[in-house]
């Protein structure tokens, strides 16, 4: 706040009944300018130009910041996608292996299949032999 102005109200009344004022109204003067010295300083409000000074900064402020979002958002937006990329090159290698891995698999058990399908056949057709001679 500013420097707050001292005022006597009683010298006020003299001067002023010297002044031919009547003593009531020199009285109300005074008590009136008494009270004017005793309001409060306002200088250090804002003024509307402030606030519209304040309004175009916050407004410009917001601007910057929603041109930063955007920004950021693309940004993890290709990030992401590089991400998915890289996980379904990672998965479509899985599942290669994975199909290597299974035709390995069927072919071993194929020929084992085979070789038991032949172990019996053997065992059958030698069966068939000693009772065809018994």
């Amino acid at each position: 706040m500013g420097a707050t102005m001292t005022f006597n109200s009683l010298r006020a009344v003299k001067i002023l009944e010297h002044a031919g004022v009547a003593r009531n109204q020199a009285e109300a003067f005074a008590e009136i300018v008494s009270n004017a010295a005793d309001t409060p300083d306002i200088s250090d409000l804002a003024t509307k130009a402030d606030l519209e000074q304040l309004r175009l900064a916050t407004k410009a402020d917001l601007e910057q910041l929603r041109k930063d979002m955007d920004t950021s958002f693309e940004q993890l937006r290709k990030d992401v996608d590089t991400s998915f990329e890289l996980v379904r090159k990672d998965m479509d290698t899985g599942f290669e292996l994975v199909r290597k891995d299974f035709r390995a698999d069927m072919a071993a058990n194929t020929v084992r299949l085979i070789l038991a399908v032949i172990a019996v056949s053997g065992v059958m057709n030698s069966i068939l032999f000693f009772l065809l001679r018994h």
